[in-house]
C-alpha cells in the first residue's frame, strides 16, 4: 500500500496496541470507500482504546488513517487546509508548453479569496486564456496544481465544474434555438439549474425570448452567456472578455450584477478584460500577466495607497532604489517608472496620477530593472 510523507503534519505522541494502528497515507492513491469521522469521534475512539494520539494539522491537506485491527474497521480523517477555507481558487506554479509554439506558462500562481473579484490583465497572447483553460480542464496542464473549493481540479471532477460559471468571448450557443428552448436544454444539463433565476436575468438584460440566437448581436450573446452562468448556482465565475460588445449602459448593468454576486462572501470571480476601466471599477485584486509569467499580483487598495508611476530624468532615475522598481520605460528625455512604495522615493521626483490602464501599458511595454 502506498504511503507518503506528510509535510506540516506532526504526530507528537502515539501508541501502538493490538487493536489500533495510526499512520499517514495518501488518500488520492486509494480506490476503496472508507468511513469518514470527525476529529471528536476519532479522539473518542482513540481514548476508548487507551491509545494516546495527539495530532497537529498544519496548512496542507493531509489524511490520517486509523485501522482497528480487532474489528477490521477502517476510519478516515481528512483535514481541510486552512487556506482552502479562505480561497475559492488557488493556482500554484502552473506550467503549460505548446509543442508547436515558443509560448509557455511559466509558473503561474495566484488565488481568489471567497467574496472577492480578481482582475486578470494582459495583452493578447499573454497567457490569460491558457490559464483559464487549464483551470477549467479544457487544456491539459504540464505541471502545477489547481484547487477549487479546496479540492484539486481534475477533468473527471464534474461536481466541481457544476459549480463554475463560464463566460468566454468565443462561446457559441446553439443558433437555431431561442431563449425559451435554450432554458429547457440547460435544465437537463445542470443539476442546480434555476429557471426563475434565468428568467430574471433574461428580463434584466432585456433579451428577446422568441428570437433565434443566431440573430443576436455580440452584446446580446454576451448577456445571454452571463445569464446562463448566473443561473445554475455557480460559486465561481470565470469570465473572459464578458463585457466585450456591450455599450456603456450594458457594461454597468453587468458589473453591478457581478458585484452583487460576491456580496454574500461565499463566491468569487476571475475576470479578464481589455477594458481595464471595468476591472478597476469592481476588482478587489489585480493579477498582471505577460509572456506567460505573472508580473504583479496586488490588492487594488494597496496599489492605490503605495504604488506610484514616476516621471523623471536619467539622473533622478539613478537615485531610485532598485528594489522599488517594478518596470520602467525610457522616453526621449524622461523615464517612466513604476515603483512599489511611493514613500521611499525622493520627494523631488514627480509622481503622476495614474489609472490601471496607465499601469498596464507600462508593465506590458516596460523593462525590468
Amino acid at each position: 500500500m502506498h504511503t507518503a510523507k506528510a509535510p506540516f503534519l506532526c504526530v507528537e505522541k502515539w501508541a501502538l496496541t493490538k487493536s489500533l494502528f495510526l499512520y499517514i497515507y495518501d488518500i488520492y492513491n486509494m480506490n476503496k470507500v472508507y468511513i469518514e469521522m470527525s476529529v471528536t469521534s476519532m479522539y473518542q475512539r482513540v481514548k476508548k482504546r487507551r491509545a494516546l494520539a495527539q495530532v497537529l494539522i498544519g496548512w496542507q491537506t493531509q489524511t490520517l488513517k486509523l485501522i482497528d485491527l480487532h474489528s477490521g474497521l477502517t476510519i478516515i480523517l481528512q483535514s481541510r487546509r486552512r487556506m482552502d477555507m479562505s480561497f475559492i481558487l488557488e493556482v500554484d506554479n502552473l506550467r503549460k508548453q505548446y509543442s508547436d509554439s515558443a509560448f509557455a506558462l511559466k509558473g503561474v500562481s495566484f488565488s481568489i479569496p471567497y467574496g472577492s473579484i480578481v482582475g486578470f490583465i494582459g495583452e493578447n497572447g499573454a497567457g490569460k486564456s491558457t490559464t483559464m483553460g487549464s483551470i477549467l480542464g479544457t487544456l491539459q496542464k504540464d505541471s502545477g496544481t489547481i484547487h477549487i473549493f479546496g479540492e484539486e481540479m481534475a477533468p473527471d471532477k464534474l461536481h466541481l465544474k457544476e459549480n463554475i460559471g463560464v463566460v468566454f468571448d468565443d462561446i457559441k450557443l446553439p443558433g437555431d434555438l431561442n431563449i425559451v428552448k435554450l432554458g429547457n436544454v440547460f435544465q437537463r444539463i445542470y443539476k442546480q439549474w434555476n429557471q426563475k433565476t434565468f428568467d430574471h436575468y433574461v428580463d434584466f438584460f432585456s433579451l428577446p425570448r422568441n428570437k433565434k440566437i443566431r440573430g443576436f448581436s455580440r452584446g446580446m450573446s454576451m448577456k445571454l452567456s452571463a445569464a446562463v452562468a448566473l443561473s445554475h448556482d455557480a460559486k465561481l465565475l470565470i469570465l473572459d472578455e464578458a463585457t466585450a460588445g456591450l455599450d456603456p449602459t450594458g457594461r454597468d448593468e453587468l458589473l453591478d450584477v457581478l458585484k452583487g454576486f460576491v456580496q454574500d462572501g461565499k463566491r468569487g470571480i476571475l475576470l479578464s478584460s481589455h477594458i481595464t476601466s471595468d476591472i478597476e471599477k469592481i476588482a478587489d485584486s489585480l493579477v498582471f500577466i505577460k509572456n506567460g509569467k505573472i508580473l504583479l499580483n496586488v490588492k487594488k487598495a494597496e496599489l492605490r495607497e503605495k504604488y506610484a508611476i514616476l516621471q523623471c530624468r536619467q539622473n533622478e532615475f539613478d537615485l531610485i532604489q532598485q528594489k522599488l522598481i517594478l518596470t520602467y520605460k525610457k522616453n526621449e528625455d524622461t523615464v517612466d517608472v513604476l515603483v512599489s512604495d511611493r514613500e521611499q522615493v525622493p520627494s523631488s521626483i514627480t509622481k503622476k496620477d495614474f489609472t490601471i490602464d496607465d499601469m498596464t501599458l507600462l508593465l506590458m511595454r516596460g523593462e525590468t530593472a
